[in-house]
């Protein structure tokens, strides 16, 4: 029987799906990278439960997809959101300096097999990073003006990425210090994080039908940064 938590991914990229078929105007690139983080973390936790439930470790594929993978594609989309050529080439710097630390870590520091919690904390801060300057452009630049946020799914996106980041990151952190005394801590802990995430994974599905229930024009700004 899969936990709660899985079945709310599952759900989560299989209500997303549908949007494939819809006119997203300029929002259908940020969806379709959307989408992709949706399904690479249904198949993961799905893949870390069977694994799991087996007696089979998992921990390397939880390394790839969310220490690795997805700080990557989240920093695809906000090259996607930020269009000025100066935050891409940043984002970009920043991306290949994430993957050549990875590379370090895992050859000369951490093995594969256990996880990679300076990793995850790079990644991370870079994911909140990049979701404060969203906010920061925006009250500092006066961007959007002209759109009602509560109906732009990027700002739930980005609110819903700070707010989550930067719940889990001692959480996460702390994961190699877990002892018999705080075990049961740890496990509460988790319970709340992924509570949190399944939260968010809905939140990004569902946000990018806002426009269409509110058949408002899917705009991207030309500039953000």
């Amino acid at each position: 029987m899969f936990e709660w938590y899985t079945i709310v991914i599952g759900l989560a990229a299989l209500t997303s799906l549908p949007l494939l078929f819809f006119d997203l105007g300029s929002l259908k690139k940020t969806h379709r990278i959307i989408l992709l983080i949706l399904v690479l973390v249904a198949i993961v936790e799905y893949l870390g439960f069977y694994l799991a439930n087996n007696g089979k470790p998992n921990i390397i594929y939880y390394n790839a997809i969310f220490v690795y993978t997805l700080p990557i594609v989240y920093l695809f989309f906000f090259l996607e959101v930020f269009k000025l050529r100066k935050a891409n080439k940043t984002l970009q710097v920043l991306g290949l300096m994430f993957l050549l630390y990875g590379l370090v870590n895992t050859f000369f520091i951490t093995p594969f097999q256990e996880f990679h919690s300076d990793s995850y904390i790079i990644g991370s801060l870079l994911i909140v990073g990049c979701s404060f300057y969203f906010f920061y452009s925006i009250v500092s630049k006066n961007l959007f003006l002209e759109i009602d946020l509560l109906w732009f799914p990027v700002f739930w996106v980005v609110a819903f990425l700070l707010f989550f980041y930067s719940s889990s990151i001692l959480n996460f952190a702390s994961v190699r210090f877990v002892t018999a005394t705080n075990f049961e801590l740890m496990v509460m802990m988790r319970k709340i994080i992924n509570t949190l995430a399944s939260i968010m994974y809905l939140v990004f599905a569902w946000s990018f039908y806002l426009p269409l229930i509110k058949n408002k024009n899917n705009i991207m700004p030309q500039e953000l940064g």
